[in-house]
């Protein structure tokens, strides 16, 4: 009998269980209006098929969503065309939603529009937007059941209306290959601010780097110190998860937005 494999995943919100979300919609001309927002965010699995965007597995895409001014009241439908941003309450906090088009890089190192617009939760605002979330996923084979769980990060500089990821290219074989996405990534990020770029020739030859035995010792120690703090968190948000997993992309992009005004 043939393997069989399903793979799911499950997008991870404070506020999946819910229908109707009290929130705020940005318009595109200015105008917001504010009462109770329901669209992608309803408690889903999701069965990858292999022929869909990862992003559309998590319903990411949805082009419309219903929006109603009070709990009672009637709802009506807007497109992602007409809106900004969502603002939308999880507890006493308040989460973004942009709807963005996405952009990827290849294993040749080239950026490739995914011509896909879906709505993703930010995580920072800077110089370099950070949005993402947190997924889980279980693989289905010959009835066993192995469950994952990762992240998935996206950046957007400043003036563009995209944002871009390097990651769901990497491979766990083919390390020169992720190199290459990742130096063409570092090219993109940084690269308006043509001082800070100078200032780090790792940016360029990235993909050539090959680290020393002491190199190699000192980036365990690093990590080891690293992991220490993070798993001592009581309460880790996607900030602290992205800072720990890409501590080096996280360093740079400090020092850009402190560096390049």
């Amino acid at each position: 009998m043939k393997n069989f494999l399903i793979i799911s995943f499950l997008f991870i919100s404070t506020i999946c269980n819910a229908k109707f979300i009290e929130g705020t919609i940005i318009f595109k001309d200015g105008h917001s209006e504010t009462g109770f927002i329901k669209s992608f965010l309803e408690d889903k699995f999701f069965d990858f098929t292999m022929f869909k965007k990862f992003e559309q597995e998590f319903n990411l895409d949805d082009k419309s969503l219903k929006f109603k001014k009070s709990k009672d009241g009637e709802s009506v439908s807007f497109t992602m065309n007409d809106i900004k941003e969502l603002q939308l309450k999880e507890g006493n906090s308040i989460q973004i939603y942009r709807p963005l088009q996405l952009k990827t890089i290849d294993k040749k190192g080239i950026i490739i529009d995914k011509k896909i617009r879906v709505w993703l939760p930010l995580i920072k605002e800077d110089k370099i937007n950070l949005y993402g979330y947190e997924y889980i996923s279980s693989a289905h084979m010959n009835g066993m059941v192995d469950m994952d769980h990762g992240y998935m990060f996206y950046f957007q500089t400043e003036n563009s209306d995209f944002v871009i990821t390097p990651f769901d290219n990497i491979s766990l074989l083919n390390t020169k290959a992720n190199n290459k996405i990742i130096e063409e990534f570092l090219k993109y990020l940084f690269e308006s601010c043509s001082e800070f770029y100078k200032k780090h020739p790792e940016f360029s030859n990235f993909s050539e780097k090959v680290l020393t035995k002491e190199e190699k010792k000192q980036f365990r120690q690093d990590y080891q110190e690293r992991q220490k703090v993070y798993y001592k968190l009581e309460h880790k948000s996607l900030l602290d998860t992205f800072e720990f997993q890409y501590f080096e992309i996280s360093n740079f992009m400090k020092s850009f937005s402190s560096e390049c005004n």
